[in-house]
């Protein structure tokens, strides 16, 4: 067996590196976009029958999605679905059981992360001195990034290193959304989305994404479609 060298110690081992955070990684807007879909799933998993725990379970849930940085449409809608759900329970139309599915197709799926990710870099873009053409073209980049996360072509680890650029650390423990980027990172920020959409061939098209119609699709396979709200959205 060999002998340590004293006049040559081996160096202290660098200490692991932390784990990151899984909310860290599928949100970019301090987790809150991403959390108000999340209590949606957790609190109807732990329903009862009792309407007044309902009650109380729609106004919390609604409540996280309009503290939220997702545009006021977008909460809108959403929050239109979950009213949905707790008439329909209230009702009886639907059970604990027929919750699942809905909190399935929300958890697994990209849309979500990606989602968040598109909708803050819209912030970024329009608070920005871009033209108006450069802030056309940049949108439709980060549109493209996120069908491409949707579609399961851009990996989180791409993902990870837009949020490596848009939050800052305000503490040891703490990291924090920034209000706005430079025009440095901004830059940065297009390439990288610029780079990821070449690499998984994104078609150069206009994406619209619409995390509020995503969430009506999935309560709509519980409930049925809602012709009132299809029509006129």
């Amino acid at each position: 067996m060999n002998q340590p060298n004293p006049h040559n110690p081996t160096p202290p081992q660098q200490p692991a590196k932390p784990k990151r955070n899984g909310c860290f990684l599928a949100s970019g807007i301090g987790c809150l976009s991403m959390m108000a879909i999340a209590i949606v799933c957790a609190v109807f998993l732990a329903l009862n029958a009792r309407k007044l725990v309902i009650s109380g379970i729609n106004i919390t849930a609604t409540s996280a999605i309009e503290s939220s940085d997702l545009p006021p449409e977008q909460q809108k809608g959403i929050i239109t679905q979950i009213d949905r759900l707790t008439e329909a329970f209230n009702e009886g139309t639907i059970v604990i059981e027929d919750i699942g599915p809905l909190v399935e197709n929300l958890a697994e799926g990209q849309l979500l992360v990606f989602g968040a990710a598109y909708f803050q870099a819209t912030q970024y873009i329009q608070a920005s001195n871009m033209t108006d053409a450069q802030k056309q073209n940049a949108q439709k980049i980060m549109g493209r990034f996120a069908q491409g996360g949707i579609e399961d072509k851009i990996s989180t680890e791409t993902l990870q290193l837009i949020w490596d650029l848009t939050f800052e650390q305000t503490s040891a423990d703490n990291k924090t959304l920034k209000k706005t980027l430079t025009a440095e990172e901004l830059q940065q920020l297009l390439e990288l989305t610029t780079n990821a959409v070449t690499e998984a061939n994104i078609p150069d098209e206009t994406y619209q994404i619409d995390i509020a119609d995503h969430v009506r699709k999935a309560v709509d396979k519980i409930l049925g479609s809602d012709e009132a709200l299809t029509t006129n959205p």
